[in-house]
């Protein structure tokens, strides 16, 4: 999932995914696993990626932070587990050309 989140965001700022050169996946946190059920209704995750931050101030540019959770009823009430968390950083064959542009203005990525 990330990577293809990753992915998505790098074609949605115009650039040829065939300049991605490498995909870092750093600080992953697998707290729980998810099982997927065996009846018709499935599972509803929710997969969140956004920019990273550094430090108060700055931003990394192709370096972003990412979620999974996923949405399950109990009595009529959502319950929100999350599953894993990281980041993960796009880097590119022509890195000065290509990382002096940043990300979208949008602080956060989602893909249902």
């Amino acid at each position: 999932m990330v990577l293809e989140a990753a992915t998505q965001v790098v074609e949605t700022e115009g650039l040829h995914t065939s300049n991605i050169e490498y995909y870092d996946i750093r600080n992953v946190s697998l707290s729980k696993a998810l099982i997927v059920p065996e009846d018709d209704f499935g599972i509803e995750t929710l997969f969140t990626l956004r920019p990273a931050s550094l430090n108060t101030v700055s931003r990394h540019k192709w370096l972003f932070d990412f979620v999974l959770t996923t949405v399950s009823s109990d009595s009529g009430v959502d319950v929100f587990t999350e599953h894993c968390r990281g980041q993960v950083e796009v880097g590119f064959q022509e890195l000065g050309k290509l990382c002096k542009r940043s990300p979208l203005s949008s602080p956060v990525y989602r893909m249902n």
